[in-house]
């Protein structure tokens, strides 16, 4: 069984339905993409218009501002010797992605 946690975190990665469903004209490109043995670095930028509800974040659900944003992410991908997928890594700017979105960062005394 998933946990809350788990599941709230797969959810709010950038390729998960929720962020395709909360971006209008979502676009992801590859900026770079630099190879190694069998490891495959990646630069990718995703941007669109937030018109829809975003309800996976660490602060609850966000609801749409209608504006452009774009963000990055770094990928990594580790093949096994078949040519298959047998790991990924990803490095999302998540504090900048919730600015994006409108969310008031600053703390309450």
């Amino acid at each position: 069984m998933r946990s809350r946690a788990a599941s709230c975190q797969n959810e709010a990665y950038p390729t998960s339905p929720s962020m395709r469903n909360a971006l209008t004209g979502l676009t992801v490109s590859r900026d770079r993409i630099l190879v190694q043995g069998n490891i495959v670095a990646a630069r990718t930028r995703m941007s669109g218009v937030f018109d829809h509800e975003f309800p996976f974040t660490p602060v609850g659900a966000v609801q749409p501002t209608g504006k452009s944003l774009s963000f990055y992410i770094h990928n990594f991908f580790r093949y096994d010797e078949d040519g298959r997928l047998a790991e990924e890594w990803a490095q999302f700017d998540n504090l900048g992605f919730l600015r994006q979105l409108g969310v008031d960062l600053t703390i309450q005394k």
